[in-house]
């Protein structure tokens, strides 16, 4: 029997046709494209919904932080305020009479400082302790006011001397313990009723001169 010389060598099978490179390239580069593409699509659907990148607004100048401006030097006659973050050498209180501080601050242009105590109750003699007698608290004070104390004698005499009622009549005292600041020049005053502790005073002293 014959043998078919086709049957044991069969023909080859046709090769697969290579892509070649500049396609390759360019179906690459598609992609790539289409994933850009989709990636700036994202961003700016997130910016539109939630803000999540914000722009800035061209229109407007960018806000510059102001430049440190020297503190300029008190107006003579003006009442200089206390500074509370400087601290000052410890002093002792110097009270001064009412006349004598009447003078002083017609002179000098400091606030007067008066002081309306009974003399005895526990609330002013704790204003007195714990606040006047403090060693930089005294120190801020002479710098700037005039401090008088002014006593009622109501308790220990029975009576006021006529200055004594004048003043309560004209700043209007009625409860111990007061303290009253009076710039120089105002008609206006300032006055803290009671006393609860020493930084609340401080702040009405700062205040009260502003």
């Amino acid at each position: 029997m014959l043998e078919d010389p086709f049957m044991n060598n069969p023909s080859p099978k046709p090769e697969k046709p290579q892509m070649p490179h500049a396609a390759s390239w360019a179906i690459a580069g598609f992609v790539i494209a289409v994933f850009i593409t989709l990636v700036l699509a994202f961003v700016n659907l997130q910016e539109k919904t939630i803000g999540y990148w914000v722009k800035p607004n061209l229109a407007q100048p960018p806000q510059l932080l102001p430049k440190a401006t020297p503190v300029p030097a008190a107006i003579p006659g003006e009442p200089k305020p206390v500074v509370d973050v400087v601290k000052t050498a410890p002093e002792t209180l110097l009270w001064q009479s009412t006349a004598e501080g009447l003078a002083e601050s017609q002179v000098g242009g400091k606030a007067l400082l008066y002081f309306f105590t009974d003399g005895s109750s526990d609330l002013c003699q704790k204003v007195e302790s714990d606040f006047f007698a403090d060693g930089q608290i005294a120190a801020r004070i002479n710098r700037s006011f005039i401090p008088m104390r002014v006593t009622d004698g109501i308790k220990t005499k029975g009576q006021n001397s006529a200055e004594v009622m004048n003043l309560e009549n004209k700043y209007q005292v009625s409860s111990f313990p007061v303290i009253v600041v009076q710039a120089p020049g105002r008609k206006t005053f300032k006055k803290m009723v009671s006393y609860s502790d020493a930084p609340s005073a401080m702040t009405f002293l700062n205040n009260s001169v502003k």
